[in-house]
């Protein structure tokens, strides 16, 4: 009897613990909410290599612990040296897949701050997941960056981004399920899961809003880390359809990534583990077998490390000379009104011409050329941008210069209206099959001047009016995903002000480099203290000179948008001595834009 127990005992043991081959770590708590934790289990290898990979425990965006039963969950990984994650997140329908997604970049966030813990590099973290967990996923490889670096929590100061990603048949685009046009958040062949998405699934301006925010094939970048996919040809629950679309944005955006398709295969297979042996190269290939200097293609470098340094004081400024060996990558166009090409597809044209990603394209009055409000202008303006490959940077509202929005309810009524044709060119954009066509044509920033007869400048009354304004705009551009960015020549404290008094996250600054150096001010400061959460996107000039003939010192800039890990446009703006043709100064401004922001 003695015996038997003892034999029994043994069992257990190595039920749980593999011969002490893997230490499970359990419960470790990684967010605490309002009487719920949410926690994670950490398989650490006998002998690790000093890879984290992160398995999303999701089906339905459910998630249970039952599924988690034994050492068994971290193979092929732990095996391997690999130490893997278990994460857990509040399931559905009591939390929803916004809050969702947000659990899994805190999760990522508290993993990197603790690298240390679990001796893992914190540049060098994978994602897996099935179903549910590969569409989460695939949010993190794809929307995953950088965190608050003014936060009290250290863990907020991180960054969510991943290096790498392996995913089973992931969901990647609601707004077109099985097929273009097939809307399936939470209707449709998605019905069953309205709970998961909430009210905001119940109108379909709700779920355009929705559907593009969860879905990781609108957020593909060439920042995208590698993905691999394996999907089966016979899934009657997230067709193939989902996968193939993203493989084929992925590729236009030069992201590595494989497609294996499962023959016959539904939603998933008996011993779909012995499939993870090729994630297991996956991760080999893209994390194990690579130096923690590959990890440039993500925000990786705006980690919690990087951050707790403070990466905009002096002594990094002087590494700035390192920095700009470096390949950034910026988007680089030009504002429509600087080449006397405002309202028209010739705008376009001539960005191609001279190399230009982009056109900050004009909203004006009513019929003003191709006026955005009217549909076969927006047609018009998708055929040129598939004609050039040049696409929408973003909106520029110059006619308040005119018309202000201070002192106006004109003003107020273009704002209004200029949402409104933003957020029918987005909804208008989901319904395309081109997904890189798509992405150009979906602009999510609009510039609100402030000169001429706009400025408010020293005018604290009219800054106020502004503010009520704004308060009453911004919940619409909220809602639809559209930034609010103010070009001024006021000062950083009144723009702090105008930001925190409409306490939208909607208002943001468009910062000019020319208006500023204008102004007196300091625009490496300026720039570095605003920081990346409050520049929405910026304009490259120099006053009556040539971008780098001036007085503005560009390399220093770049090499503080390199630091701030700044992802927005650059659009160059005017920039021509007086008695240059416009055209011309742009073209030698775009040629000298693109070496220098762009060189490797």
């Amino acid at each position: 009897m003695n015996k038997l127990i003892l034999a029994l005992i043994l069992i257990f043991i190595s039920a749980d613990c593999l011969s002490a081959q893997v230490n499970r770590e359990r419960d470790i708590i990684y967010q605490r909410l309002e009487g719920v934790a949410l926690t994670m289990d950490v398989f650490v290898p006998e002998k690790p290599n000093g890879i984290g990979i992160i398995k999303i425990v999701s089906g339905g965006w459910k998630s249970r612990h039952s599924k988690v039963k034994n050492n068994e969950f971290g193979k092929p990984y732990t095996d391997q040296g690999y130490t893997v994650f278990a994460v857990f997140h509040g399931s559905q329908p009591r939390y929803q897949v916004r809050e969702i997604m947000g659990f899994m970049h805190r999760a990522v966030r508290f993993i990197r701050t603790n690298a240390d813990r679990w001796k893992i590099d914190p540049d060098r973290i994978g994602v897996t997941g099935a179903s549910a967990g590969g569409h989460l996923s695939l949010v993190l490889a794809t929307k995953g960056g950088p965190g608050d670096p003014k936060a009290k929590d250290p863990v907020d100061r991180a960054s969510s981004a991943v290096q790498a990603a392996a995913v089973f048949y992931p969901p990647t685009d609601y707004l077109n399920w099985s097929e273009a046009g097939d809307d399936c958040v939470g209707v449709g062949k998605q019905e069953r899961w309205q709970p998961a998405f909430g009210d905001e699934s119940k109108t379909a301006e709700g779920r355009q809003t929705l559907g593009r925010h969860m879905s990781s094939l609108y957020h593909i970048s060439e920042k995208t880390p590698p993905v691999s996919i394996i999907h089966g040809d016979a899934d009657p629950i997230v067709p193939l359809f989902q996968s193939e679309s993203f493989k084929k944005v992925a590729q236009s955006k030069g992201v590595p990534i494989e497609l294996v398709i499962k023959e016959g295969a539904k939603h998933g297979w008996p011993n779909r583990q012995d499939d993870e042996v090729q994630f297991l190269k996956w991760f080999d290939q893209h994390l194990l077998n690579v130096k923690n200097d590959d990890s440039e293609r993500n925000d990786s470098a705006m980690s919690n490390s990087a951050m707790s340094n403070s990466a905009m004081s002096n002594s990094a400024m002087s590494n700035s000379a390192t920095i700009d060996n470096e390949n950034v990558g910026y988007k680089i166009g030009t504002c429509d009104w600087s080449i006397q090409k405002q309202f028209s597809k010739e705008s376009f044209q001539y960005g191609q011409s001279v190399g230009l990603s982009g056109i900050q394209y004009s909203f004006g009055a009513k019929e003003d050329g191709l006026d955005l409000r009217i549909a076969e202008n927006r047609d018009a303006i998708r055929a040129v941008v598939r004609e050039t490959g040049v696409g929408i940077s973003s909106l520029g509202l110059g006619i308040l210069n005119k018309v202000p929005l201070a002192s106006t309810d004109e003003g107020e009524q273009l704002v209004v209206e200029c949402i409104e044709a933003m957020a029918t060119l987005k909804e208008e954009a989901a319904k395309l099959e081109d997904r890189e066509l798509a992405a150009k044509v979906a602009p999510n920033i609009v510039l609100l001047a402030f000169f001429g007869k706009g400025d408010i400048n020293g005018k604290p009354d009219l800054i106020e009016r502004v503010i009520a304004k704004l308060k009453r705009v911004a919940p619409a551009a909220e809602k639809h995903g559209i930034t609010l960015a103010i070009e001024s020549l006021l000062n950083e404290s009144d723009l702090r002000h105008i930001m925190k008094q409409v306490g939208s996250p909607a208002v943001k600054v468009y910062y000019d480099t020319g208006n500023s150096a204008r102004m007196g001010y300091d625009i490496y400061e300026e720039i570095e203290s605003l920081g990346v959460e409050n520049i929405a996107e910026i304009h490259l000039k120099e006053n009556k000179a040539l971008l780098g003939k001036g007085p503005i010192d560009f390399s220093r800039v770049r090499s503080l948008l390199k630091k701030m890990n700044y992802k927005g446009w650059l659009i160059i703006e005017g920039s021509n001595p007086k008695g240059m043709d416009r055209l011309k100064a742009t073209k030698i401004n775009a040629a000298y834009s693109l070496e220098l922001f762009n060189k490797r």
